[in-house]
């Protein structure tokens, strides 16, 4: 139970107040009536003992007529009764008649009776006994009274009246309380009123200050934690951040999805070692606290279907004051920086390779060359050899200076609607000597209305690089067939061939530069492993994708789509 509030003592005290105020309201009232009714009782036993006394006191003596509720007896000298109105009834009255004796009168209430007694002497002075005369007083402050439910109703209203004035003049005080501990929880309620002249006032309006100065600053720091939690929630790298003990203060969404932790409200507050247990997380946060030195660590994380995501951790201190306060960790994918990293390198290596291969062989023809010199039909041959080597190398170099030129690119401005079937038709009648070297047959299936926002020579050159690579690796005797259709705001390009096809491993990486699937054939066929890589470039110029549909032994299917069709 939680302990009570300010404002539940004060209504407790004016409750309480209220509920005293009546009460000795109805005991005092009940008191008066009962002084009030001894009084009266008391005044009439003297006015009746008064005339009852002289019948009393005759000889012989004679009982006056007693009224209901009283009682008349005449006593002897020893207290002896001679007379008495009611003799059925017990009387004990030693005290009154000791009373009476010395002072000539006496009064007794002994609980329910009221007894007055009353010395009786002659001329002489002499006693002559004792007059007594008795009633019954109501016991219990006279409740049975029916005065008494006036003064319960009159006590009642009292203490009503005593809680409405008391409840008024604390009004002011509990709303002050009220709104003071409304500003301790950060509710800020209706300003506290006051009329003017009230003892409260000035503080009224001071609360109402504070209240208006602590919502505004409420407001702004609302904002700033709603701002922190936006770019939070939405930055690209993960945040993690710790106490001395390890518990978990603080975690972005990123984090928590790379840390497997848990929804980031629920990690808050939680030892990082029981929502997650990663051996290189917790090892380099160790490293961290034993060194005082910034940490840094790589995770790989696995993901269906994918290649592995590959996480840095750098691990810092959080230092207040010269007081170390907790850790901080950052973690950034690098996948992506991993894999240009290795695909830099493998470049490097290709580049290496595809220019030392035919430098290689000119060097060695030349030199054959040097040695042949009498011999015509050698010189011819290995002159030839040189040419072809050579002519690799320029081509090779045209399509790196080509790739490049595309990559560095902007966006090209002579982009303008282009008939796409007779783009293609010319690509077919450049590509027809080769074709017809290998009993190719080239068929075009698309509609002449066909037009997409391209850069024609760009774009020529990419179908041109398809259907190329398509006439080296088809089987002989098969066609080749370039169709071309709308699909909903795109327009689509295919070139399919007849060829050996391509194993699933290999498809996701055709379009890297120098990647080949069978290398032999590739350069036995004149190819530099550079025209796919240049096809997806210009695509990425006119903010199109190319992708390849294939199944070994059944051909292949490039499939182009260009935007804006």
């Amino acid at each position: 139970m939680p302990p009570p509030t300010p404002q539940d003592e004060l209504r407790k005290s004016i409750l309480a107040t209220a509920l005293g105020v009546t009460a000795l309201t109805l005991f005092l009232g009940l008191w008066f009536s009962h002084h009030l009714q001894r009084r009266e009782a008391e005044a009439r036993l003297d006015a009746l003992l008064e005339v009852a006394a002289p019948l009393l006191q005759a000889e012989p003596p004679a009982l006056p007529p007693a009224p209901d509720g009283y009682r008349f007896l005449r006593l002897d000298p020893s207290g002896r009764i001679l007379l008495d109105s009611a003799p059925g009834e017990s009387f004990h009255a030693n005290g009154e008649v000791m009373a009476a004796l010395s002072n000539g009168r006496s009064l007794t209430h002994t609980p329910p009776h009221l007894t007055l007694a009353r010395s009786l002497r002659d001329e002489t002075g002499a006693l002559q006994g004792f007059a007594v005369t008795r009633t019954t007083l109501e016991t219990g402050l006279g409740l049975r009274e029916p005065h008494t439910l006036w003064i319960a109703l009159a006590s009642c209203a009292l203490g009503v009246l005593a809680w409405v004035v008391m409840w008024n003049r604390s009004r002011p005080r509990l709303e002050l309380l009220q709104a003071t501990a409304g500003l301790l929880q950060g509710d800020v309620r209706e300003p506290v009123r006051l009329h003017a002249g009230h003892p409260y006032r000035a503080v009224a309006d001071t609360l109402n200050q504070l209240a208006d100065s602590l919502e505004r600053q409420s407001r702004v720091i609302s904002e700033q934690h709603h701002r922190q939690q936006v770019l939070l929630n939405n930055i690209s790298e993960g945040i993690l951040v710790l106490d001395n003990e390890l518990n978990i203060t603080g975690i972005n969404p990123i984090a928590a999805q790379w840390l497997e932790t848990g929804h980031p409200a629920r990690a808050q507050g939680n030892p990082l070692y029981k929502l997650s247990r990663n051996p290189t997380l917790l090892s380099m946060i160790d490293a961290l606290l034993e060194t005082g030195e910034m940490k840094e660590a790589h995770l790989s994380l696995d993901r269906p279907g994918e290649d592995p995501r590959i996480v840095q951790l750098r691990g810092s201190l959080l230092v207040d004051k010269d007081q170390t306060v907790g850790v901080l960790v950052l973690l950034r994918d690098v996948t992506t920086l991993r894999r240009l990293e290795t695909l830099r390198q493998d470049f490097v290596a290709n580049v290496s390779h595809e220019l030392r291969t035919p430098l290689t062989s000119i060097k060695g023809y030349a030199e054959l060359l040097e040695d042949e010199t009498e011999d015509p039909e050698a010189v011819a041959r290995y002159g030839g050899k040189i040419l072809n080597q050579s002519t690799r190398m320029i081509n090779i170099i045209d399509d790196l200076l080509a790739l490049t030129r595309i990559e560095n690119a902007d966006a090209p401005s002579s982009i303008a609607p282009t008939e796409i079937l007779p783009l293609i038709e010319n690509v077919a009648q450049l590509c027809e000597d080769a074709a017809v070297r290998r009993n190719l047959r080239i068929e075009i299936d698309a509609p002449d209305t066909l037009q997409a926002p391209l850069h024609a020579p760009l774009f020529e050159q990419a179908v041109h690089n398809l259907v190329q690579n398509a006439i080296k690796y088809t089987h002989p005797h098969t066609t080749i067939t370039i169709r071309a259709f709308p699909s909903g705001n795109e327009c689509i390009l295919e070139v399919e061939d007849q060829g050996p096809g391509i194993a699933p491993q290999h498809q996701s990486r055709l379009f890297e530069r120098f990647y080949r699937v069978d290398k032999a054939r590739s350069r036995a066929v004149g190819g530099t492993g550079l025209g796919l890589s240049i096809v997806k470039h210009i695509l990425q110029l006119h903010h199109g994708s190319i992708e390849v549909e294939s199944t070994p032994g059944q051909g292949a299917t490039f499939r182009v789509r260009v935007p804006g069709c």
